[in-house]
């Protein structure tokens, strides 16, 4: 069995355990530094929304069914692919978040925007998903470069 741990050792220190994970997302393409910066987001966040400690009480924050959210569950293992490519924060972790007021809601939303795959990655994926556009576009741009380079070259010979 494929498990993630996030412990808390003591006064700000935490441990997460990646055991088996990394294979889930190479699977779909995501890095793995995406996976630790998702979980630290959650951390810092949890941390700071219930005063600088990590009571029991963050499994009733946490939502069983996947969204996609920062705060999903992930009770399946094998869905963490869908909170840790772009995750976000849904209404009702918003709500929940809100009722303290020393928690920037639009900031971390900000941060999270920021995790992104590598143009490349980004790219083959798109290919795959539009397979016939990509044909399409491909066949244009290679005949454009060749009637231009046909023109540059006649126009160096003559």
């Amino acid at each position: 069995m494929i498990t993630f741990i996030c412990t808390e050792l003591g006064k700000n220190k935490i441990c997460i355990s990646i055991s088996g994970i990394e294979d889930i997302l190479k699977r779909k393409n995501i890095s793995l530094e995406n996976f630790i910066f998702k979980n630290i987001y959650e951390i810092v966040t949890l941390h700071t929304h219930f005063d600088q400690s990590l009571p029991n009480e963050i499994y009733n924050f946490v939502h069983e069914d996947t969204r996609g959210c920062l705060f999903d569950l992930n009770g399946d293992t094998l869905d963490i692919i869908y909170n840790t490519e772009q995750p976000t924060i849904c209404n009702e972790c918003k709500s929940k978040l809100n009722q303290k007021k020393n928690i920037n809601i639009d900031l971390i939303q900000d941060e999270l925007n920021k995790n992104k795959k590598p143009w490349v990655l980004a790219t083959e994926l798109f290919i795959k998903k539009n397979p016939l556009f990509s044909i399409v576009v491909t066949i244009l741009f290679t005949t454009s470069i060749n009637i231009l380079s046909n023109y540059i070259w006649s126009w160096i010979v003559n």
